[in-house]
């Protein structure tokens, strides 16, 4: 069989103007229909107060039955972000995972911080009939 490439990615933002203390992306796209994606890798980053750590970053599907907490592997240098959020360090992750996610189901990723600014987040793998 032949795996065919696929991707979703998503991103959020709205922590910049109204800080909060979690910030969730939806992908923006929908797994193809008659299809199952099933993803192998995921990443992206985590914009947080600057003297803030990440309390935790995770994925889950729809059903919110798979759920994938990521490791943080570094920080920024300082960055203003502007808005409401001002100073923030963005907090790399990413990890090989293992998803399953259905036709017409998003993946969605939320990262939890004390000062939650924006998110960005790519799954990747492959689509299944």
């Amino acid at each position: 069989m032949v795996l065919e490439p696929f991707a979703l990615y998503a991103f959020n933002d709205s922590g910049i103007n109204v800080p909060t203390t979690a910030v969730i992306a939806d992908s923006y796209d929908p797994v193809p229909a008659g299809k199952i994606f099933v993803v192998e890798h995921i990443s992206g980053y985590f914009a947080i107060g600057e003297n803030d750590i990440p309390d935790r970053i995770w994925a889950y599907d729809d059903t919110n039955r798979q759920n994938i907490y990521l490791p943080v592997h570094f920080a920024s240098r300082p960055l203003n972000f502007g808005g409401s959020l001002g100073v923030c360090k963005m907090h790399q992750f990413g990890s090989p995972a293992r998803m399953y996610a259905p036709e017409s189901s998003r993946l969605h990723l939320r990262g939890d911080a004390n000062t939650a600014g924006e998110i960005s987040v790519s799954f990747v793998g492959h689509l299944e009939p």
